[in-house]
């Protein structure tokens, strides 16, 4: 199988941000599904800061609310550069986005 051309995204947010009353991170997986990205993740740390500096940590028994959260999500460049404005809009005054080009393999059919 040869490697293909792909960039990918992954978007730090905190499981508090919202957009439209529903959690940010929902959301965004929402958003790339309806525009048709090949695929997306949202995981949720148990540790991590931002640009405030402040530790966001799970407590004992998953007392902590508020705990980041990575979405990322991987296709061609073509397609994450459509989608970019649109989560760029999203995310307006919460998290991070940081955007790679990558090499991929993958065995997964696409339909």
């Amino acid at each position: 199988m040869p490697l293909s051309n792909a960039r990918k995204v992954s978007a730090y947010v905190q499981s508090l941000d919202r957009w439209k009353g529903e959690p940010l991170y929902a959301a965004l997986v929402e958003t790339l599904r309806q525009h048709g990205i090949a695929g997306a993740t949202a995981v949720r740390g148990r540790e991590g800061y931002g640009a405030s500096g402040e530790i966001h940590a799970r407590a004992p028994l998953d007392l902590a609310e508020d705990v980041p959260v990575v979405v990322t999500f991987v296709d061609t460049p073509e397609r994450i550069d459509a989608v970019l404005p649109t989560i760029a809009v999203m995310m307006a005054g919460q998290g991070t986005l940081v955007v790679n080009d990558v090499r991929i393999r993958s065995s997964a059919a696409r339909p």
